[in-house]
């Protein structure tokens, strides 16, 4: 029997021993097993929760809330899609005030000047250029409107919250079994993204890190514009230097980067598992890659819930003016040897 199947039958049998034990908590009240009285409890408990519902959507039917953000991705999107279902339920009215990552500085404060003229009540925003919001957002700190970023953090007194986690530490989660599994002595070669968006800096310093604290020497740190073509070129250049047998394994900062390395790797006659990748984002290209067998291990995260918890704090601070800082939503390792039977939704 094969190591997949046997994990597979393991999978089932938990899941069934978890639906046996939820049954019996289910049929245990006091001790005894009767559970006559237990339906009037519950249908007045989800009527409760129903006419909670409406009261809350009634309340919030006036508010608006704004999400500024660069489009054109799936974690965007992801995001996107908390928010958006997160309002529906909570009966906000919201906009989303998209742009291209490649309009950059310019579309950040326009996007965000268009907002503020809207009036809205609650601003989220998901931006690769913080720095450019910094001069638009005291507006709405003024105006006592929440502010709620996302992902890449702005460095400015009165923000509400900002939702996301430390990506150092991500790539530490990720590249932590790889270079576990190598052991201490071997390499690795680090790509990330552009120098200028200070996220790609941390991606670079959380694998590098993680390298270091097990004896994995550095080759080099690579750029790339995050275009599949500079990904080959980059990859084609490190194995002329230092050829497929000097190079133990890569670290991406990208999902859709560590196919395009997988691609080249193949195409100069590596086989999966030869050299050894680590990325992080939870997308389902990873899964289908760890099921290839050429990615070994990747860091999971919480896109939707991001979007979810930007809303939550964005109300709970119009309605108290509590300011709540660092809200970071985890994460954790999806390997070789538990990503089929890991409880986690992968992004499409």
């Amino acid at each position: 029997m094969s190591k997949k199947v046997l994990k597979k039958i393991l999978a089932l049998v938990m899941s069934l021993a978890m639906i046996m034990v939820f049954m019996q908590g289910c049929g245990s009240s006091g001790g005894g097993n009767d559970t006559s009285e237990a339906a009037p409890e519950t249908k007045e408990e989800v009527t409760e929760e129903s006419k909670n519902s409406a009261e809350t959507q009634e309340a919030n039917a006036a508010l608006n809330l704004a999400f500024v953000s660069y489009e054109g991705d799936i974690f965007t999107q992801t995001v996107f899609k908390g928010v958006e279902e997160q309002c529906s339920k909570l009966g906000i009215n919201y906009q989303l005030l998209g742009y291209l990552p490649d309009d950059g500085e310019q579309a950040t404060s326009r996007m965000l000047e268009d907002a503020l003229a809207m009036g809205v009540d609650m601003l989220v925003l998901s931006t690769q250029h913080p720095d450019a919001a910094k001069s638009v957002l005291p507006q709405f700190i003024e105006k006592g409107i929440p502010v709620v970023t996302i992902n890449d953090p702005v460095d400015l007194e009165g923000i509400t919250a900002h939702i996301g986690q430390d990506y150092v530490e991500r790539m530490k989660i990720s590249g932590d079994p790889m270079f576990k599994a190598l052991g201490e002595g071997k390499n690795t070669l680090i790509i990330t993204g552009p120098q200028e968006f200070p996220v790609c800096v941390q991606i670079a310093q959380g694998f590098e890190e993680a390298a270091k604290d097990n004896g994995i020497e550095i080759l080099d740190i690579l750029n790339t514009s995050g275009t599949g073509d500079t990904t080959t070129a980059v990859t084609e250049d490190a194995i002329t230097r230092f050829g497929l047998d000097g190079i133990d394994s890569i670290c991406v900062w990208a999902p859709p980067i560590g196919t395009s390395v997988a691609a080249v790797l193949e195409n100069a006659g590596a086989n999966p598992g030869d050299i050894l990748i680590a990325s992080q984002g939870g997308f389902k290209i990873e899964y289908d890659l760890l099921e290839q067998g050429w990615l070994y291990s990747t860091s999971t995260q919480e896109a939707y819930g991001m979007g979810t918890t930007a809303v939550d704090h964005a109300l709970e601070a119009l309605n108290s003016g509590e300011v709540f800082g660092d809200v970071l939503l985890g994460g954790e390792a999806a390997t070789v040897e538990n990503y089929d039977t890991l409880d986690y939704n992968w992004l499409e």
